[in-house]
């Protein structure tokens, strides 16, 4: 089987139906008071590129390519596209990387969503293939 490109359509698909299936980070969504956003808007010249990562209690953890709704919570990493694609890929080598992004965080979100993003990661992390650039 192919790897997908990553952060693609498909991507984000095998990885929404791993966390379907995944107990662990549906349970620790169930502790959250409400639903919160990990959202990255990413530069690319004349567009942005989204990838959003919502954390429901009733749901579970969901990956989107889309940005969220302007009213939701949010830790909001802002940055240059292709620049986060390289850091990203270089981290999965091992490498040490400068942080791409500036952080947006409202309200503590990434101390409330830690625990659930980080069994998300467990349940989800595939291989993928990285854009050329």
């Amino acid at each position: 089987m192919d790897k997908p490109l990553f952060m693609s359509p498909q991507h984000v698909e095998t990885m929404n139906r791993l966390l379907d299936a995944d107990a662990g980070s549906r349970a620790e969504c169930a502790k959250l008071d409400r639903r919160y956003w990990l959202v990255y808007e990413l530069a690319d010249r004349e567009r942005t590129v989204w990838w959003s990562v919502a954390f429901d209690p009733q749901r579970g953890v969901r990956f989107s390519l889309a940005p969220p709704a302007p009213h939701e919570p949010a830790m909001r990493l802002c940055g240059e596209y292709r620049a986060v694609v390289q850091a990203t890929q270089r981290i999965k080598r091992g490498e040490a990387v400068d942080e791409p992004v500036t952080t947006h965080d409202e309200a503590g979100v990434l101390a409330i969503i830690t625990p659930a993003f980080a069994a998300a990661g467990r349940a989800a992390t595939i291989a993928t293939t990285f854009p050329t650039f």
